[in-house]
């Protein structure tokens, strides 16, 4: 905010050094006021004079003569009028002298000051006579906030370029930057997911650029003399648009039920009274009051969310809103019928600060979410290496498993084996040899012993037709084959 201000009091200085040259310069303060078919009366600038006019469209006059010093005889000179929104011509000894910034067809206000070249025909010899014929058709074209300035220069004096230039640098670059952050902002709402209250900056953006456009003369192609109105009401909006978007953005929930009703009060009373002559006066101190109050009451979220320690990019939005209005301080005076405090600059940049904090805070977000997000990618990729690491470990663990269970199943069937013959022989033996051999033993041991596989592993060549054991010889073949357990083999001779 400290910067905010030093750039204005740098505005300020460079206005007020803008005057400080050589250039020979009178102050015209002096006029003879001429309303249409009334009576001629004396007035001093700045002043106001729709007072003294209906409010219908007319045509008023001003008048001046001036006797020029030696310095600005025979020169060419050039009146400025820094401040004065409407159509005007002007005659100088009874020769009409053109604008240097011409209005279109359609416009019926200038956007800036008028400029008009005398010739040096007309100064020779030192008197001027001027006529000033001014078209009256909405309420602030009877305000000349600002004196007339009379410059030995071709396009004006400098104090009034310098307003001229600034004018209009501020409220393009407000409006082209409110309307960049409004599509932003979209894009955001379109495509951000759990960003929907982006919207209400959409409109708060879109919103708030209608007053770049009024000073830049954009609405009166669009509206006409009721530009105004339009302005009001949309300012109106984005005034609201703005507390439900600092809601959502702070995570205050909805706002309270009065601010719709003021809104609703302070929207219908701009739409019921747009006409040109009663805009100024109804509608918008009732938009300016508005403004003021969303400005406090957000300079009031922005100090609580300082207090409870919430990051940048979450107290800097309500802060934009109070910087706004700062920064529109001569707006909100001209408005209010205060005259131009500056001598005619009209910062206009409001919406711009506006649109420039939130995008500072929006930039704010972005860089907060992407070093938390790298964060997460660190963690994530730190946690899958530890997960190769651990399955590595269970992977050589399960091998080992292997291995010991392998061996142990071999030591087991070691164990469990009867016998093993240190040779296999070479041709298969007889089973009773085999039987005998291995077990010490013959006869019935021999048979209770002598089974297929124990006879193969021993390498003895298993009969092809049964035979009974010994214990049950005499019995038949069948009933030795339904025991299942005696060996194929010839019948033995002990």
């Amino acid at each position: 905010m400290g910067r905010l201000l030093g750039v204005l009091f740098g505005l300020v200085a460079l206005v007020f050094l803008a005057g400080c040259g050589a250039t020979p310069t009178v102050a015209l303060l002096d006029w003879t006021f001429v309303p249409p078919g009334g009576e001629a009366r004396e007035v001093r600038f700045p002043a106001h004079v729709d007072g003294w006019l209906p409010h219908a469209p007319c045509t008023y006059r001003l008048l001046r003569d001036v006797t020029l010093e030696p310095a600005l005889r025979g020169r060419t000179l050039t009146l400025v009028l820094p401040t004065l929104p409407a159509r005007a011509r002007l005659w100088a000894n009874g020769t009409e002298v053109a604008d240097l910034d011409p209005l279109w067809e359609s416009d019926y206000r200038s956007v800036g000051p008028h400029r008009f070249r005398i010739a040096p025909e007309a100064t020779a010899q030192g008197e001027l006579h001027l006529e000033l014929e001014v078209r009256h058709v909405w309420t602030q074209s009877g305000w000349v906030d600002a004196v007339p300035q009379l410059s030995a220069t071709v396009d004006g004096d400098p104090r009034s370029l310098v307003v001229r230039a600034l004018n209009l640098t501020l409220s393009t670059t407000a409006f082209v930057v409110s309307l960049l952050m409004a599509l932003s902002y979209a894009i955001i709402f379109l495509f951000g997911g759990r960003h929907r209250y982006a919207a209400w900056f959409v409109v708060a953006a879109a919103a708030g650029a209608s007053y770049p456009a009024f000073l830049m003369g954009i609405t009166q192609g669009l509206f006409g003399v009721y530009d105004a109105a339009v302005m009001g009401a949309s300012m109106t909006l984005a005034t609201y648009a703005s507390v439900r978007f600092v809601h959502g953005h702070c995570g205050l929930g909805p706002p309270h039920w009065l601010w719709e009703l003021l809104f609703a009060v302070v929207f219908v009373n701009a739409v019921v009274a747009s006409g040109p002559f009663v805009a100024t006066y109804v509608s918008g101190p009732a938009v300016m009051a508005l403004m003021l109050v969303s400005a406090a009451y957000q300079t009031a979220l922005f100090l609580r969310m300082v207090r409870t320690r919430r990051p940048t990019h979450v107290w800097l939005v309500p802060l934009a809103w109070p910087l706004a209005t700062v920064s529109g301080f001569v707006d909100f005076a001209a408005w209010f019928g205060l005259g131009e405090l500056l001598g005619g600059v009209r910062f206009g940049a409001g919406p711009g600060v506006l649109s420039l904090v939130q995008s500072v805070a929006l930039s704010r977000e972005f860089i907060v979410s992407a070093r938390q997000r790298d964060e997460l990618n660190r963690a994530l990729a730190a946690q899958v290496d530890a997960l190769k690491t651990s399955n590595d470990e269970i992977r050589l663990l399960n091998d080992e498993l292997r291995r010991q269970v392998s061996q142990r199943s071999e030591e087991i069937l070691s164990a469990l084996r009867p016998c093993t013959p240190a040779r296999p022989p070479s041709s298969p033996a007889p089973w009773w040899r085999v039987a005998t051999a291995c077990c010490g033993a013959s006869g019935p041991a021999a048979w209770a012993w002598c089974t297929k596989p124990n006879a193969t592993a021993m390498g003895a060549a298993w009969p092809s037709r049964p035979c009974p054991s010994p214990e049950s010889r005499g019995s038949s073949s069948a009933s030795s084959a339904r025991r299942g357990r005696w060996p194929r083999c010839p019948i033995p001779t002990w």
